[in-house]
């Protein structure tokens, strides 16, 4: 009796250890408690969760065994699956999260964190539409939950479901009346580009962040993503143009540098290379491939302004600067051209990519959108699409150039991706600082 009791103290105690992030001391009990009892249920579950936390997935063998054996010791215990379905989850197994996700819901089919948890995973393998009948269930058990209805929102546009998914994101709105990311996605699926002149910050950054690890082959593989070699291409054959062959810039800025596809085309030409993004995950990739001298996360804007470094590393005005495929997440590029002219030299150049107006109005509408409020492009030169991207018209960025201090030498028409399995057209520019 005595040793249960030890053995329950020195658990209590451990748990408390791990809520207040002593977790090096918490292991450390969880471990001694599992060696006076190796079927300690609880111990095993808190440990096999710890050693994650701990180690990430270089101890994933060890936190499996660890949950599998909490779960064996009690079966009908819906927390220990759950558990089970975010290790697999958090270590990159998509298809056993959702088998453990449902496992846990079958043993607490009312459990809203299991019904999200299990949704999120469906999602994760490209199952959007039982993703989101399940976000419905959450929503009837919690009519007021802080993010379902937005979830749920996402996974019908996801499957063209867009007139469903809209009421969802204006259920989520009425909720929170202050969310620009409901606002934004209101937007884009109700075809209003005035409503919104940008994909809000904090959604840029959050959609980057949550997938930087696999960006690159999403883009190589799926999207068949073509644009920085594309753009870099079309430099080069301007600088040849130009009389140079082999160009060399001072100072070079990769604006939106993502996870740095452009720093390996651009380093043989740049003596100063700088990169700018909005998502840390994305420049910590970045920075693996060591070819920056400077990198920041930050807004495109803010970063240009702010000017080189630390203070006292002068650094002269740019004379090149690139941003590929980064004005899709923009509808008004005048604060980037401005400010862009405004902190570079007479003569510079400035490389970009865009997604096609002119293109995307050819392209019949869906059944599924909703009508009434579609933005013209002649109105306002570029029109936010339901996929959440901008799409900019050849006259609006030949006159925005001229309007802001430069001008467009070079202005062509390439595929720069495919959605699913479509072509998506997009301008390849080249403009010059005046």
């Amino acid at each position: 009796a005595n040793s249960e009791k030890n053995e329950d103290a020195d658990f209590q105690k451990a748990s408390e250890l791990h809520a207040q992030g002593q977790r090096e001391e918490a292991e450390a009990l969880y471990r001694a408690v599992l060696k006076h009892n190796p079927k300690h249920a609880d111990a095993l579950h808190m440990l096999g969760a710890l050693v994650l936390q701990l180690y990430g997935k270089t101890k994933y063998e060890e936190s499996r065994a660890l949950l599998q054996a909490a779960i064996n010791q009690r079966p009908s215990c819906a927390k220990f699956r759950c558990s089970l379905g975010v290790m697999y989850q958090n270590c990159g197994k998509k298809v056993e999260a959702v088998e453990a996700f449902e496992h846990a819901n079958d043993k607490d089919p009312m459990n809203v964190q299991i019904l999200m948890n299990l949704a999120r995973a469906l999602r994760d393998v490209g199952r959007n539409m039982r993703a989101a009948e399940l976000y419905k269930a959450v929503t009837l058990l919690q009519p007021d939950h802080p993010s379902a209805h937005y979830r749920m929102a996402g996974c019908l546009r996801l499957v063209g479901r867009i007139e469903a998914a809209l009421a969802a994101m204006r259920r989520h709105q009425r909720l929170h009346p202050d969310d620009l990311q409901s606002k934004f996605w209101i937007a884009a699926m109700s075809g209003d580009t005035a409503a919104m002149q940008a994909m809000p910050a904090d959604l840029v950054a959050g959609l980057f962040d949550s997938y930087a690890d696999t960006f690159d082959e999403h883009l190589v593989t799926t999207l068949r993503y073509r644009t920085p070699q594309l753009l870099m291409d079309t430099l080069l054959q301007h600088a040849s143009s130009s009389g140079s062959s082999s160009p060399t810039w001072e100072r070079g800025v990769d604006l939106g540098c993502g996870t740095g596809l452009m720093g390996p085309l651009l380093r043989p030409h740049v003596t100063y290379l700088e990169g700018v993004d909005l998502s840390s995950g994305m420049v910590d990739k970045a920075r693996e491939r060591g070819c920056y001298d400077r990198l920041e996360v930050g807004e495109l804007v803010a970063h240009m302004k702010g000017g080189p470094g630390t203070a006292g590393d002068k650094q002269p005005p740019y004379d090149l600067l690139v941003a590929a495929d980064v004005f899709v997440y923009l509808g008004d590029l005048k604060p980037v051209m401005d400010t862009a002219a405004q902190q570079s030299v007479s003569g510079a150049v400035f490389a970009f990519s865009t997604e096609s107006a002119e293109a995307q109005a050819s392209i019949p509408s869906s059944s599924e959108q909703p009508a009434g409020g579609s933005t013209d492009v002649s109105t306002m030169g570029y029109v936010l699409s339901v996929t959440g991207r901008y799409a900019h018209s050849r006259q609006y960025l030949e006159e925005l150039a001229g309007q802001t201090g430069w001008a467009i030498q070079h202005m062509s028409d390439h595929i720069i991706r495919y959605n699913n399995a479509k072509p998506v057209h997009g301008h390849l520019c080249i403009a010059v600082r005046k």
